[in-house]
């Protein structure tokens, strides 16, 4: 089974090197099958190895955009913010598709996949 992939342009948060952090628009493409998010400037990607889930803001404006983050284990979090509200869920329940997808075991074992399910159901309901 492919999930496929997913390709836009968004505003990621970087920090600028002294501490402060600044918003850079990028074009990405997601590869939601490798879990893997790259962007047209940089060779670096982005892995969801560890990831937990991707949620979006509560606060939003369409003068601003519809932000969301993804959240790793580790306590790491990247921001990223969306032209609109539907790509803001597309992005969304994209993540979390993939990070369930990467994370479920091919013989179909409770795996981190039902977790994310548990943590979503209960506690961070996906984007609408």
């Amino acid at each position: 089974m492919s999930l496929g992939s997913l390709s836009g342009s968004l505003k990621q948060q970087i920090e600028d090197g002294s501490g402060a952090y600044e918003w850079q628009r990028r074009d990405f493409l997601f590869d939601l099958d490798a879990g893997r998010l790259t962007n047209s400037d940089d060779t670096r990607a982005i892995s969801l190895d560890g990831a937990l889930y991707a949620k979006a803001w509560s606060i939003h404006s369409a003068a601003v955009g519809y932000g969301f983050d993804i959240v790793w284990s580790t306590g790491d979090i990247v921001s990223f913010i969306a032209r609109a509200q539907e790509d803001c869920t597309a992005w969304v329940n994209a993540v979390n598709s993939s990070i369930k997808f990467n994370n479920s075991d091919a013989q179909g074992n409770p795996s981190s996949g039902d977790l994310l399910d548990e943590i979503l159901d209960k506690n961070l309901p996906l984007a609408s």
